[in-house]
């Protein structure tokens, strides 16, 4: 906590955090070096605290980072589209899906569905944190994909989820988490 606030939990604090450990490393090998020391050495100077201040959220996270996130939000669904659209491969497995040495029975054949099934039933969790509701509600979308659906309704909501003071946090690293996965071509989530 920093006087006016919470600390931005954003990249945008990165140095600050950076600079922080560095700094509480110093203090401990200070402290090692005073318990060692003999009476007759001299006393060394004490590390000083960095000289930088984080950026504040506002009320979890700050203006530059809540953009961010929004922005990947709003990617979020072109992003599970082009993993859609890649063809499946010629033959299970070739993703690295396949049977797995010691399983009963091969894993699904193509991974990147898996990931855009689970990327919607991320999305449907959220929703249900937005209306308060227990259980997420049933996979849905006819004519548009299901996550370009959830994807618009949280957008459409993203200021309650954002500045949420449970639940912000947690929103914002996972929407900033998926879409460097899904951007990477990493397994999200894993």
């Amino acid at each position: 906590m920093v006087s006016g606030g919470v600390i931005c939990p954003g990249s945008c604090n990165n140095t600050y955090r950076r600079r922080r450990a560095w700094y509480e490393a110093d203090v401990a090998a200070y402290a090692r070096t005073l318990e060692t020391r003999a009476d007759t050495d001299p006393v060394p100077e004490a590390p000083r605290p960095p000289d930088i201040q984080p950026w504040t959220g506002d009320p979890v996270w700050c203006g530059k980072c809540t953009a961010m996130i929004r922005s990947e939000l709003a990617e979020l669904d072109d992003l599970a589209a082009l993993i859609g659209a890649i063809p499946p491969l010629a033959r299970p497995g070739q993703d690295g899906s396949g049977k797995v040495t010691g399983t009963r029975t091969a894993v699904s054949p193509s991974a990147r569905l898996d990931d855009l099934e689970d990327l919607n039933a991320w999305l449907r969790s959220w929703e249900a944190v937005a209306r308060d509701e227990g259980d997420p509600k049933p996979r849905r979308g006819m004519l548009a994909r299901e996550s370009t659906t959830l994807t618009a309704w949280l957008y459409h909501h993203y200021d309650q989820l954002i500045t949420h003071p449970d639940a912000g946090k947690d929103f914002g690293e996972e929407v900033r988490r998926w879409h460097r996965d899904m951007a990477t071509g990493r397994r999200p989530g894993r």
